[in-house]
């Protein structure tokens, strides 16, 4: 399997954006609860 390097940090950089929104929409929702 032959990926361009560009995807790959592209598509890794949009894994952590959506790892990190969806920490930050848990978080969010812990405080909306509270």
């Amino acid at each position: 399997m032959n990926i361009p390097k560009k995807s790959l940090i592209h598509s890794h950089l949009f894994c952590c954006s959506f790892i990190a929104s969806s920490l930050l929409m848990q978080k969010a929702l812990s405080y909306a609860w509270d």
